[in-house]
Formats: C-alpha cells, structure tokens, sequence
C-alpha cells in the first residue's frame, strides 16, 4: 500500500459525539484511520479534553491545537497549518487524504478503496512515466464522490446539489507545493493554490457528506454563508439560497 497522511481539522460539537447515523467525529476518524497510513489532527482551539481524547483513541501521528479558534474567522490560516503538518509527516511523492470531520467514506466501498490503493502502488511508477512524456506533469490527485446527505438515508440531488455526479479531488501527492492560500473566508479549498495538478486517477469510493443532514447543521451553514459572503463572492446565490429549502428533492442512498 502507498504511505497516505490521513488529514482532519476538527472542533468541538455537541453533535459531533452522539455518532449516530449523521455522520459524528467518531465514524468520521475511523474511516479516514482505515484509509491511511496514520493520521494528523488539527483542533481548532476547542478546549475540550472530551474530543481530545476522542481523537487520541485513533494514536495520530500528530495531534495539535489551534492557539485560539481560527476556522470561522480565517479558514485557509487554519488550514494552511494543517496542510504543513502533513506534508512534514507525508514526505515527498507520497499521499495526503484530507477530510472534513463530517465525511466519511461509504462502508461499502472501503474495500474497494484499498484495492484500488495498492493499484495505484502497483503501477504509479509506469503511470508517471506515461504523463510525465505526455504533459511533464507525474500523477498528482486521486479524486472521489461526494455526496451531500440531507438526512439519515437520503442525499440531495437537483440543479445545485449535485457533487456526486463529478469527481472531486481529496487525496493529494506531495511533492514540494508551496503552502499558498487563496485570501477568502469562506469555500477557500482543501489544499493549497495549485497543489492538484493536472494528472489524476479515479479511486471508485464515495464519500458521504454530513454537514448538511439535519435542519440545525443547514440553519447554521446559511447563517455562515450570509455573514461571511454577502455578495455570494465566492459561492452560487441560488445555491445558497436553496439551502433552506423545505421539499428538496431527495435520492435514498443506496450502501
């Protein structure tokens, strides 16, 4: 299996600790730990010895706190440190896995997962010779579903909620990105301005986002949302706007 740094930067929530079927801390460590080959915890000032120890259950390789919370006033400082700490603990031409503390990887795609993990082992070699002849750029991302879970069985899908027909980039390779950020407060990114590439694989595994699976969670993203981006600078109106929507249209998820 390739060496991956399991990524999270984590805060402390009420919410987070019942892991129940809306995604909690816990499942969401537990996959990403599966997954990789250890893991790097940021905590964003939560002063909590509760999620402390929560984390600490799955040994990381490093585990931090934020001198004082920073995500919701300045989310690329916060993830500027994390993404230092896994590339110090990853090294050069290996993997780094980032999730947000609500998602987590489809139990049933696990296994799927880890095969196509020692694939990309098997045959990365010949895979960066044949890109790095066609556009000089080596394999760089390993992308996956997202899903936006809407409540315990069901993900939304319509005009603006639509991640999982695409893939998205979650699993980097390292290999000396500066640790550059884009200056927004809000949808900043998971990595660093052009840390991505060009090149990249599909891993077959989905991803079930949480954040958004209880009225609650929905209340307080629309709130961040208008206070943070106004304008809709940085985010789609309309999307923002369809948050609080009462009939979304709803797909079962199928595991």
């Amino acid at each position: 299996m390739p060496k991956i740094i399991g990524a999270m930067l984590v805060h402390f929530d009420p919410e987070s600790f019942l892991d129940n079927l809306y995604g909690g801390l816990y499942p969401a460590l537990a996959s990403l730990k599966e997954a990789t080959s250890g893991l790097v915890i940021l905590d964003d000032c939560s002063n909590s010895s509760l999620l402390t120890d929560r984390c600490k259950l799955f040994k990381p390789l490093r585990f931090e706190s934020l001198p004082e919370p920073t995500f919701m006033k300045n989310e690329p400082k916060a993830r500027a440190r994390l993404w230092e700490m896994a590339a110090e603990e990853a090294g050069m031409g290996n993997w780094i896995l980032c999730l947000d503390s609500d998602e987590v990887i489809a139990r049933r795609d696990q296994g799927r997962f880890n095969h196509r993990l020692r694939q990309l082992d098997e045959k990365l070699p010949e895979w960066d010779r044949q890109n790095t002849e066609e556009s000089d750029e080596p394999i760089s991302y390993a992308a996956f579903q997202l899903f936006d879970m809407w409540d315990s069985c069901h993900y939304r899908e319509d005009q603006w909620w639509n991640a999982h027909t695409r893939n998205w980039p979650l699993m980097v390779r390292y290999l000396g990105q500066p640790n550059v950020w884009p200056d927004q407060p809000v949808h900043c990114g998971r990595f660093p301005q052009g840390a991505i590439g060009k090149n990249g694989i599909g891993l077959s595994a989905r991803i079930q986002h949480w954040g958004w699976a209880a009225p609650e969670r929905r209340q307080r993203k629309f709130e961040r949302y208008k206070l943070h981006d106004p304008d809709c600078k940085y985010g789609i109106k309309e999307q923002y706007e369809s948050i609080l929507d009462p009939h979304p249209n709803l797909v079962r998820w199928r595991d």
